[in-house]
């Protein structure tokens, strides 16, 4: 369940019109962040595509890549999963 700083739900099972928008921009705000991660995957993963990165890339570069690319793809688990949360919460 969503809580707000007003004491969480109005009634059982039932979300008051400023919980409701307060889920619906926490939802458009996640799907921006999901968005920025994915296209930061997809930048990264472009840069390992080209065959010619690894021949100028030292191995430290090469290594904090992966590891950003590893964080953003936890991040992009995450993130998603919160989305969800809010999403189901918007639904009921």
């Amino acid at each position: 369940m969503y809580n707000t700083q007003h004491g969480g739900r109005a009634r059982a099972g039932r979300l008051t019109g400023f919980q409701r928008r307060q889920l619906a921009e926490r939802a458009d705000e996640l799907a921006g962040r999901i968005e920025a991660a994915e296209a930061r995957v997809a930048e990264i993963e472009a840069v390992f595509a080209n065959p010619s990165y690894y021949a100028g890339a030292s191995p430290g570069e090469v290594r904090r890549l992966e590891e950003e690319r590893a964080g953003l793809v936890d991040r992009v688990a995450a993130l998603m999963a919160e989305w969800e949360g809010v999403e189901g919460e918007l639904g009921e």
